[in-house]
């Protein structure tokens, strides 16, 4: 079947559609029964908007507004309640877990807190690694090349001399870069970034957005 994007479907990377995501709130049998219905919490309550290729785009909003909520939905990670999310002209919402699998390795995440997000018994490099072992092990022989490489464009270099150090060993601004090549080296077309210097001391943060512009 050939299928024909409209010029507005191809730029936009990311549409979301009057989203809704509402969690239950937890009552007892009792509770519930009184009530005589189900209360939820209204965690994303239509919102719609939409990312181009190429742009960066944020969301502002005060803690527990719903933005890690939004952005869990935007990369299929959570199931919305109402409305639709897509992602390259791809229906999220339609697809199985096979499906969001292939898909995965063209969104990646920059977590908020770098030393949770680390498995402390691998090294820095064997943890990087492992978004190109999963999603492309066909190209085996040029994983170690693109690790390299991805360590020194974050500002980790030598490369040879972090890869082989542990999470523990290394500095919270120096943890957050490590988060960031993993997040890159997959080469995504989105990169959700969860509040990516909240965790980081004042004296790095410029340093880090700074690193992200450039990439």
């Amino acid at each position: 079947m050939n299928v024909q994007m409209s010029a507005h479907q191809q730029e936009n990377l990311v549409e979301i559609q009057d989203l809704k995501k509402w969690f239950p709130v937890q009552k007892s049998i009792l509770d519930q029964l009184l009530a005589g219905r189900k209360d939820f919490v209204r965690a994303v309550d239509g919102v719609t908007f939409n990312i181009r290729r190429g742009e960066a785009f944020g969301l502002a909003g005060e803690s527990g507004s719903g933005k890690t909520t939004i952005g869990r939905l935007a990369i299929g990670l959570e199931t919305p309640t109402a409305g639709k999310v897509s992602f390259d002209g791809i229906d999220l919402t339609q697809q199985n877990e096979r499906e969001m699998r292939h898909l995965r390795r063209r969104m990646q995440v920059i977590f908020q807190d770098p030393m949770a997000s680390l498995n402390p018994r691998m090294t820095l490099g064997d943890g990087v690694i492992q978004g190109l072992k999963i999603h492309y092990p066909e190209a085996a022989a040029k994983h170690r090349d693109t690790l390299l490489e991805i360590f020194e464009r974050v500002g980790l270099s030598p490369a040879r001399y972090f890869i082989n150090k542990y999470p523990h060993q290394i500095s919270g601004g120096q943890r957050q870069r490590v988060v960031i090549a993993r997040a890159l080296i997959t080469r995504p077309d989105l990169v959700l970034a969860d509040e990516p210097i909240a965790m980081a001391d004042v004296s790095v943060r410029a340093l880090l957005l700074d690193l992200m512009v450039q990439l």
